[in-house]
């Protein structure tokens, strides 16, 4: 899904707390040099998230999302699955860099991969702390819960998008509010009856025209259960895109000058092996290289990544043509002066 880089957290500050409490000073010093990477103010020598994408999957089709319309997603698609080799060469060089965070989806649904545990696990043996994975929560059966458990993970980012059952069955096309809800309540009674601080569990919803009505419903009903809740602003999947036009919310918050902090902070690779510097869709037309032929630290340090970082420092983002096509489903953003201030990342 293509949301917005602008996002509204309520109580992430606790829940890194939780995270500093397991693993200590290191991960207190990687979400320090995380914000002064994020204010443009230091490159670090490999990124300190990196986004895994096995496939481009999804199981359910939301009206907010590329895999909500046929065309819109075989325009993106790719045909491969991460295969085991790729993603342990590009895990060991992570570990081998020190690389803090990763992400184990992007633009598609994690729960369908079989080797999602076994990646976790993998991960989190080579030193990698923050694993998080962003799901839909239908399959998040209580064997999976159980596992997931087990494996290392440390964020479970849940995608809501409603605060009723009404609103769910329009935003989340395909999907079941009762069974997501039990699904989430079950993983909160397994995780408090073994104790466990992690995975820390965040709630989120993207503010639409069709659930803008429920944001507070939202908050105060997941206030008292998820250790933080994310407020997304909708970032359509196509511009100039009538049924996206009618889903952008009346109470959005409207950004005016823009920065983007992602080339500063992260690599996505997908199942393909395609190496992309952000978390859009769009970032396909910006491919850096191919993960299954040079290192992901040599394309982190290349030219073109350091134009890039650059260009989004001076907040010239128009400059580059997908970026500015990017920057242009959002509402009230507009090109910015070189002296605009940085904006917020999404994910990590």
């Amino acid at each position: 899904m293509n949301t917005a880089e602008y996002i509204e957290h309520r109580g992430e500050e606790e829940a890194n707390e939780i995270l500093c409490s397991v693993f200590g000073e290191k991960f207190r010093a990687y979400r320090r040099q995380w914000e002064r990477a994020s204010n443009f103010e230091v490159v670090t020598d490999y990124p300190m998230f990196l986004v895994l994408e096995a496939a481009y999957s999804c199981n359910l089709r939301c009206i907010h999302c590329v895999h909500g319309y046929d065309d819109l997603k075989a325009q993106w698609a790719y045909a491969h699955t991460m295969e085991r080799p790729l993603y342990e060469r590009v895990i060991d060089e992570a570990a081998a860099h020190g690389c803090p965070s990763l992400s184990l989806n992007n633009i598609n649904e994690p729960l369908l991969s079989r080797e999602l545990v076994d990646q976790i696990r993998y991960a989190s043996a080579k030193g990698i702390m923050d694993i998080m994975i962003n799901t839909n929560g239908v399959l998040l059966t209580e064997r999976i819960t159980e596992r997931l458990l087990d494996s290392g993970l440390t964020r479970l980012l849940v995608s809501f998008d409603a605060a009723s059952k009404e609103t769910y069955t329009k935003v989340r096309v395909g999907g079941n509010y009762d069974k997501v809800l039990a699904n989430v309540e079950r993983f909160l009674e397994m995780r408090a009856r073994r104790n466990l601080k992690v995975p820390v569990l965040r709630a989120s919803m993207v503010r639409l025209s069709v659930n803008e009505h429920e944001v507070k419903d939202f908050v105060q009903q997941w206030s008292d259960k998820a250790d933080y809740l994310a407020i997304q602003e909708f970032a359509a999947p196509e511009p100039n895109r009538a049924e996206f036009e009618r889903l952008f919310a009346g109470s959005r918050m409207v950004l005016g000058e823009f920065r983007c902090p992602q080339p500063w902070q992260r690599l996505v690779v997908q199942g393909d092996g395609a190496v992309l510097p952000c978390c859009s869709q769009f970032a396909q037309e910006l491919k850096l290289g191919d993960a299954r032929e040079t290192p992901v630290r040599d394309i982190w340090r290349s030219p073109r990544m350091d134009r890039m970082r650059e260009l989004h420092r001076r907040g010239r983002y128009a400059d580059n043509r997908t970026c500015a096509r990017c920057v242009s489903t959002w509402v009230g953003t507009r090109p910015s002066s070189p002296n605009a201030q940085g904006g917020a990342a999404c994910a990590s």
